[in-house]
Order: structure tokens, then sequence, then C-alpha cells
């Protein structure tokens, strides 16, 4: 595990060879400069990472609306023009943002306005597919920020607001194109089920329990789970849980003290093929 003395050292280290020159560069050894080059690709998406995460967010459901606000008064015809040129590039970079700083309910408060938005256009041309693809990403975008969110449920039902506004904006979505909607019923389940006014006393206790099990479940009993289902990972929060698991594993076996149980949010998938 890398010290404060270590960083400081790469540190120094990085600094140098910003000021090598690319001539004194070319007598190096190529082969472990690509290693080097490498190698700081990753460190450098590390550090990003963790910098988002201790670093407060910089956006939110008013940025979003500022954005809206700067194309609200165009005529669209197609989803072309409303979901690939206007509403993904926010989905891509404010809401995506939030979740990589594992703000949940921020993301799913960014969310809300995204989709309301879209839900105002239900007959625009889909020929090109970017409504489908939209909606897909947007799907995508709010399970990660449940998964993100699950961390921080408590007795308390804190999110019931939020969880009323989310859950109106997605009954509101028309299917009339024939969208895939089933990884949104899953979604709405899970926030059906954290809702105090929507789940009964059961369900809670469930929930809860279900939660519980699995932030104590080992690496190995995880492994077990998946291999009964015939699966390689669990439909639900498979990349989070199962970084977060390997590296309690991995602590354990080393005799280090076990690391928080949050990991890296999933990167978006490639988009749907056209149809």
């Amino acid at each position: 595990m890398a010290t404060e003395k270590d960083i400081s050292q790469a540190l120094v280290l990085c600094k140098k060879i910003n000021y090598t020159s690319e001539k004194a560069l070319k007598t190096y050894n190529v082969q472990e400069m690509k290693d080097l080059r490498d190698a700081a690709r990753l460190m450098a998406d590390h550090l990003d990472n963790t910098i988002v995460k201790e670093t407060p967010c910089k956006y939110n459901r008013d940025t979003v609306l500022q954005s809206i606000d700067g194309f609200s008064h165009y005529n669209f015809k197609k989803h072309t023009g409303l979901c690939d040129h206007n509403l993904s590039p926010i989905l891509d970079e404010q809401v995506a943002e939030a979740i990589r700083a594992e703000k949940g309910d921020v993301a799913i408060d960014m969310l809300i306005p995204l989709i309301d938005v879209f839900n105002q256009y239900p007959h625009l041309d889909d020929s090109s597919g970017s409504g489908s693809m939209f909606v897909s990403a947007w799907i995508k975008s709010l399970n990660d920020a449940v998964d993100v969110l699950e961390d921080d449920w408590n007795d308390d039902w804190k999110h019931d607001d939020l969880i009323e506004e989310v859950l109106e904006s997605i009954d509101n979505i028309s299917n009339d194109y024939g969208w895939d909607l089933e990884d949104l019923e899953d979604a709405k389940s899970i926030l059906e089920g954290y809702h105090s006014g929507m789940a009964d006393e059961q369900t809670k206790e469930k929930m809860k329990q279900l939660y519980k099990d699995r932030q104590e479940e080992s690496y190995e009993d995880y492994q077990k789970r998946v291999a009964i289902h015939g699966k390689s990972a669990p439909k639900k929060m498979a990349p989070l849980r199962c970084a977060a698991l390997k590296k309690e594993a991995l602590a354990r076996k080393k005799g280090m003290a076990v690391p928080k149980k949050k990991a890296v949010p999933k990167k978006r998938a490639p988009p749907r093929p056209k149809w």
C-alpha cells in the first residue's frame, strides 16, 4: 500500500519526466517508457476517481435546469436533436459526475428534470433510435444512482419525497415506440421497496435484512450465491458489489484493515444498436 512518502516520491518523478526534453527521452528504453505511460494512465484514473469522491459535486438540479433552459425554446422534430445534442450530454457529464462522486440522491434529483423534458415530446421521430438510446442510458444512470444511494438508506425514510417524484416521472414515460423498459421496472421495484408509504412492513424488513446480509457477506459466499443462479454476476449491483467484496477478501487475506464497501461506479455501457 502506497504511503504518503511513496506518493511524494512519485510526484517528484512525474515532475522530472515532464521537464525532460523529448530528445533526452528518445535515448531511454522504449518498452519501459510504454509501461510507465500505461501505469501513469491507470494512476491518473485512480487519483481522479478518488478526487471526485472527496470533492463536493459541482453539479445539481439547478445546473441541469440551466442547461435545459438553454435549448427549451427549440422546435424539435426528431429525438436526434432533443436527445443526442441536448439531453444525452447532460446525462454523460453532469449526472455521471454525481454518480462518480457517490451522490446518489443528487444524481436522481438531476435525472428527474431530464426525463420530464423527454416526456414532453412523446411523438418525436425516432427513426435513428436516439430516443431508445437515451431512455436506455437514463435507466442505466438511474440504476447506478440507486446502487450508490443504497448505502445511505436508513429508518428515517429521508428520501421519500425524492422517490415519489422520480416514480411519478417514470410513470409518465411513454412506451408507444415499444422500448425495452424491463430494467426500469427493476429500479422502480427497488425504489418502491424503500419508500415508507409504498412498502408494507414485511417488505421493509425484508429489504433491510437483505441489504444487511449483503453487506456482511464474504466474497466466497458471494461467489456461491452467484453460481447458484448460473450467472457470473448478479443483475443488480454486480460491478459495485464485486469490486467491494474483492477488496474485502484481499484485505482479510493480508491481515489488513477492511476497506469501506464502496467502489467505483460502473462505466456507461455502449449504446444500443440503432433500429
